[in-house]
């Protein structure tokens, strides 16, 4: 997690999804991600599964909920 000074949009972090069994899985939970959220700054890197959003202690308190409930370890 890294505080961005100066802007309203003041915490950047990267969670990586390693369960995604796909990169359209991995899509799907990007895009739900940040439909839910409503995080404009979202941004992936499919062949590491890592999703990299910027936007209000709130709003990635609330992806870290979701990136734990959509991409759950295999059983």
């Amino acid at each position: 997690q890294y505080r961005v000074s100066g802007a309203a949009d003041d915490v950047m972090r990267v969670f990586y999804l390693p369960n995604a069994k796909s990169v359209q899985d991995f899509q799907a939970t990007a895009n739900a991600i940040r439909s839910v959220t409503q995080i404009r700054r979202v941004f992936t890197n499919n062949s590491r599964r890592a999703l990299a959003v910027r936007g209000t202690g709130d709003q990635l308190a609330l992806a870290e909920k979701l990136v734990h409930d959509l991409d759950p370890p295999a059983k």
